[in-house]
């Protein structure tokens, strides 16, 4: 168990697995990944102020992604944080977990799984697994309108996910 550190609960720089976990009331993110290969397997990440997963990745002109960074969630728990559940800005895959109750924050959008960003949309598969109960401020600050593209994003959005496009 990692707990109530004064930053994230781990950080991972490289390749790392991590397995049958608590990553709970971390200051920041209860898992921290820069530019790495992450596996997540049999945890429960939650409370965390930040957000529960960081899949990050360096930028470069414009804001475009400039590295890579996978992300694996499999059969683990992503629940309660003050952030996203996970923030993507790669490649991200979640098999049989479950996200539920985080809440945007800061980022605004993506209460359950924010991935990408305004230049380079992440990817992102979700096989086998429950996305709810998460929440996430517009980022217009008002209604949806009532376009195809509106409604899809807003659908998603209602799931808990928000891609970035």
């Amino acid at each position: 168990m990692l707990s109530a550190n004064a930053y994230d609960g781990l950080s991972n720089y490289g390749v790392a697995t991590v397995s049958s976990c608590v990553l709970t009331r971390n200051l920041y993110d209860g898992l921290y990944s820069f530019q790495g290969e992450t596996t997540v397997s049999n945890c429960v990440v939650s409370g965390n102020a930040r957000g529960g997963l960081f899949n990050s990745v360096p930028f470069g002109p414009n804001n475009s992604v400039s590295g890579s960074g996978t992300m694996t969630i499999s059969d683990s728990i992503i629940s309660d944080n003050s952030g996203p559940g996970v923030w993507n800005y790669f490649f991200l895959t979640v098999l049989n977990s479950t996200l539920s109750g985080n809440s945007a924050g800061d980022a605004i959008d993506g209460g359950g799984i924010l991935s990408g960003t305004f230049k380079s949309p992440g990817g992102v598969i979700v096989i086998n697994s429950t996305i709810s109960g998460n929440s996430a401020f517009s980022r217009s600050g008002r209604s949806p309108s009532a376009t195809r593209r509106k409604l899809i994003q807003n659908a998603l959005r209602n799931l808990g996910l928000w891609l970035r496009t």
